[in-house]
C-alpha cells in the first residue's frame, strides 16, 4: 500500500520539544522506512536530531544514538547516504536488486486458522515489539513502526499523541487492534513483550 505521505519538519520538531518537556531519555533514535533517504527533508531531519541529542547530552547521559537503516539501492539512495552527517549511525543492507526475499508481512494472523482463536494472546506482540522499540509516524507512537504501518492501512486511528499517554497500558490496547492484523505476529512470537499490564 504505497504511499507518499511522509512526517513533517513540523513534526519532527514536536517530538523534540516534547522530549525535552518530558525530560526522555532515549537509547536510539531511528530513522527508517521503506527508503528514508528519499523523504524530501531527510538531511534536514537528521540535522534536527543531532541538534537534540548536542542539547541534551551532559556527563551522566550520552544523548540517544541517532541512527538510519537504509537498503542502499540505487545511485539516488547512496548520493544522499553519502551525505548523511558522521554522528549518525548508518545501517546499510546493502540491498544489490530490487528483488527481495518476500516475507509475508501482509498475510494477516488472524486470516490463518491457527492464530484465529479466542485463545491468541496478540496483546504479547512479537519480537519487533520486543527489540526495536516504539514507533513513530505521522499518526503517532505505537508499539512498533509495524504497528503504525498496520494502523494506516486499517485507519483505527489509535496512534498515541502524547508522550504522557505512553503507558504500558495503552500500548498493550494497541497491540490488541493491530497485531493480529499484522503478518510478523506469526513469524516468531515472544512469550511476553515485557510491558507491565497492572501500571495504569
Amino acid at each position: 500500500a504505497p504511499s507518499d505521505v511522509f512526517m513533517t519538519i513540523d513534526q519532527i520538531k514536536y517530538l523534540i520539544n516534547e522530549s525535552v518537556k518530558n525530560n526522555k531519555k532515549w537509547k536510539f533514535i531511528t530513522v527508517l522506512c521503506g527508503v528514508p533517504t528519499l523523504h524530501k527533508d531527510f538531511l534536514e531531519i537528521l540535522n534536527l536530531l543531532l541538534e537534540y541529542k548536542y542539547k541534551v547530552q551532559n556527563f551522566h547521559y550520552a544523548g540517544p544514538q541517532i541512527r538510519v537503516i537504509t537498503n542502499g539501492y540505487g545511485a539516488r539512495v547512496q548520493e544522499i547516504t553519502s551525505q548523511i552527517p558522521r554522528d549518525v549511525y548508518v545501517i546499510n543492507t546493502m540491498k544489490k536488486s530490487p528483488n527481495q526475499k518476500f516475507q509475508s508481512y501482509n498475510v494477516a494472523a488472524i486470516d490463518l486458522p491457527e492464530f484465529n482463536s479466542m485463545f491468541t494472546d496478540f496483546e504479547r506482540g512479537c519480537q519487533i515489539t520486543n527489540n526495536c522499540g516504539l514507533g513513530l509516524t505521522r499518526y503517532g507512537y505505537y508499539p512498533c513502526g509495524a504497528g503504525g504501518a498496520v494502523d494506516r492501512i486499517f485507519n483505527f486511528n489509535i496512534g498515541i499523541k502524547d508522550q504522557s499517554l505512553l503507558t504500558n497500558k495503552n500500548l498493550r490496547k494497541q497491540l490488541k487492534t493491530l497485531c493480529k492484523y499484522c503478518g510478523y505476529f506469526k513469524n516468531k512470537t515472544m512469550p511476553d513483550t515485557g510491558f507491565d499490564t497492572t501500571e495504569e
